[in-house]
C-alpha cells in the first residue's frame, strides 16, 4: 500500500514462456543484436576467410593458376619466356618454337609446332624448359649421342631425368643459363663439335 493510501495501477509486464530466453542488448523480444547476426551468417565466414587465403581454394574457383593436390601454386611448368638458342638465331620456346639443325649443312632454323624437322630436332637448351614431374627426379635438357670418328656427336635431344643424362647412357647435358646442371667434373661451356654453339656439359669427351 503507497504511504498516501492511494491504490497504484499495476504494472503489465510480457508474458514469457517458461523456459524462454529474456531479450538481450536492451531490445525487444523478437530482435536480436545485428552484431550477432553478422558472426552467425556464414556467408560472412566465407567472406573473412577469403580475405586471408583466397577465395579461388575455398569456392573452388578455377582463376587459371595450376596447383597441386595440397592448393600451392605449381612452380614445376617449363619457363616459356626463356630464349631458346638456334645458331645465329633465337627461337620463341613460349610459342612452341623449337630449332632444327639441317644434317648435312649444319644450318639451324626455328621451326612450328607444325614444322617436320629432317635433321636434328632441339626443343630445349636448358633444364628449366623441362616440365617437372616431381616423380622422376629433377629433369634435364639431354642430348643423345654416337662416338663417330671425329668425336661426341648430338643425335638427338629430349628431356630426361637427370639421373639418366650421363655418359654411362651415351648422354650429356645442355646447360643454358644454367651452369648447375652440370654433375661431377663437367663444366658448363659453348660447344664446338657435339652440338655447336650450345652450352653443354663439357667432359668425357663432349667437346
Amino acid at each position: 500500500m503507497p504511504i498516501d493510501g492511494r491504490p497504484r495501477p499495476l504494472k503489465s509486464r510480457p508474458i514469457r514462456a517458461i523456459g524462454a530466453r529474456p531479450p538481450r542488448w536492451g531490445s525487444s523480444p523478437t530482435r536480436s543484436a545485428p552484431s550477432i547476426r553478422l558472426v552467425r551468417d556464414p556467408r560472412w565466414l566465407v567472406l573473412a576467410a577469403c580475405l586471408t587465403t583466397g577465395c579461388a581454394d575455398i569456392l573452388g574457383i578455377d582463376d587459371g593458376t595450376p596447383r597441386t593436390e595440397a592448393g600451392a601454386v605449381d612452380a614445376a611448368k617449363p619457363d616459356v619466356f626463356s630464349p631458346l638458342h638456334c645458331g645465329n638465331t633465337t627461337c620463341n620456346f613460349g610459342a612452341l618454337e623449337s630449332c632444327c639443325a639441317d644434317d648435312d649443312s649444319g644450318a639451324q632454323t626455328c621451326a612450328s609446332a607444325t614444322t617436320t624437322c629432317s635433321g636434328l630436332f632441339i626443343p630445349c637448351d636448358r633444364s628449366s624448359q623441362c616440365e617437372q614431374s616431381g616423380d622422376a627426379g629433377p629433369i634435364v635438357c639431354c642430348a643423345d649421342y654416337e662416338v663417330r670418328e671425329a668425336g661426341v656427336v648430338a643425335t638427338g635431344v629430349s628431356c630426361v631425368p637427370a639421373s639418366d643424362c650421363n655418359a654411362s647412357n651415351a648422354r650429356f647435358a645442355l646447360c643454358g643459363g644454367d651452369a648447375g646442371t652440370c654433375q661431377g667434373d663437367a663444366s658448363c661451356g659453348v660447344s664446338t663439335l657435339s652440338l655447336p654453339s650450345y652450352l653443354v656439359c663439357l667432359g668425357d669427351g663432349v667437346e
